[in-house]
């Protein structure tokens, strides 16, 4: 749903995706919906509120922490709380993803 309704050209070309590779190309076009919103709203706030560049600088900050905890070899923890970093960790366990690109 959220690439549906934030990247609809994405979303299409998802449809064309194998069953198999469809759940991974939306965990990974979901990341790229979220972490777009945020830099969105880092570029608006660089003009405006300090509070709204802080919370932006975190929320990047916490996808990062995400993304550790995905390729960690430890035990998950906040990853199974947001649907869009379950969805991705279990995208990168089946397809074996490297993380260098999901940090672009």
């Amino acid at each position: 749903a959220l690439v549906r309704s934030r990247d609809y050209e994405s979303y299409l070309v998802g449809l064309l995706q194998s069953q198999k590779a469809c759940p991974s190309y939306f965990a990974v076009r979901a990341l790229n919906v979220e972490v777009a919103t945020v830099r969105d709203s880092l570029r608006s706030a660089s003009t405006g509120a300090a509070g709204s560049l802080l919370a932006g600088r975190v929320r990047l900050r916490w996808w990062m922490d995400i993304l550790d905890e995905i390729y960690s070899d430890s035990g998950v923890t906040d990853c199974t709380r947001h649907p869009v970093a379950r969805a991705l960790h279990r995208a990168v366990h089946e397809c074996d993803l490297s993380r260098l690109p999901l940090e672009k």
